[in-house]
């Protein structure tokens, strides 16, 4: 545990000290792993959140997003889960990351057509 928490402690120091633009996006990766390994997810699910955000790559954002929403499920947060899914689709609908989406997405969203009688 003590080395993940140095982990964390060392990613925080090194993005609040600022980063080159290159690497923003790996470095808040990195902390969202950290923290997962903790138990911390909502706090993973915002740095992986960070993370999608500063990705140069299109492919990276979609995992960065699978990611935040995986770790969200974790924390029982579906709303948000739901929503970072969601964002997730209308962003990268044909990313690899969107074909898991749309399965995870469907199993937290119940189908709302009628059962039969």
């Amino acid at each position: 545990m003590l080395f993940r928490s140095t982990a964390v402690a060392e990613l925080r120091a090194a993005i609040d000290a600022g980063l080159d633009e290159q690497y923003v996006a790996s470095a808040h990766g990195l902390l969202g792993a950290a923290l997962e390994q903790q138990g911390q997810m909502r706090d993973a699910a915002d740095a992986y959140l960070l993370a999608a955000d500063a990705a140069w790559y299109p492919f990276l954002a979609a995992e960065y997003l699978q990611d935040a929403a995986r770790t969200l499920v974790a924390a029982s947060d579906t709303a948000r889960a739901v929503e970072v899914y969601e964002r997730l689709l209308r962003d990268h609908p044909d990313s690899p990351s969107a074909v898991e989406g749309r399965e995870r997405l469907a199993e937290l969203q119940p189908s709302s057509a009628p059962s039969g009688s």
